[in-house]
């Protein structure tokens, strides 16, 4: 089985609105003019908030996923990919986020990554488990959620 990295990005901004820098291929299903993979989902319809693509936007010009919230309480919605990867090796994860309008980002925009297999599954981590209580557990990859970093001067903050 294909270790398989499953990228949520998050992008819940109440009341606001939220951007992702992007630089992915073509165009797919979801949200017109979105990079290949990339789709928009929201837990229920009549919380979706308004999903865009903009292709020239994002801290480098070449494009960027936005989140828009309009004037009601309780929307939620995010961008998701999900990425093949290989056991065993190490990747990196660096995304860049812009919120206007929102009270709390750290809290309202966040990023999920969740390590799963080819059919959907934990996977078991390199890690190894405390084995003076959980001898026979087996440890799985946990749901990561990465930490701010630096905010630049035109106030896009690396993930």
């Amino acid at each position: 089985m294909n270790p398989i990295l499953s990228a949520l990005a998050v992008l819940a901004a109440a009341g606001g609105l939220a951007q992702a820098a992007s630089g992915q291929g073509k165009a797919t299903g979801g949200v017109d003019g979105a990079p290949d993979g990339w789709q928009s989902a929201a837990p229920r319809d009549e919380i979706r908030p308004q999903f865009a693509y903009l292709a020239k936007g994002g801290a480098d010009g070449k494009g960027t996923l936005v989140i828009t919230h309009d004037g009601r309480e309780g929307l939620d919605g995010y961008w998701a990919r999900t990425y093949p990867i290989v056991g065993g090796k190490h990747y990196r994860f660096r995304a860049l986020r812009k919120v206007e309008n929102v009270a709390l980002p750290r809290r309202s925009v966040v990023v999920k990554l969740t390590w799963t297999d080819d059919l959907g599954k934990p996977v078991l981590t390199d890690e190894p488990v405390n084995m003076k209580y959980l001898r026979t557990f087996p440890a799985h990859a946990e749901t990561e959620h990465p930490t701010d970093k630096q905010t630049d001067a035109a106030g896009w903050t690396e993930v």
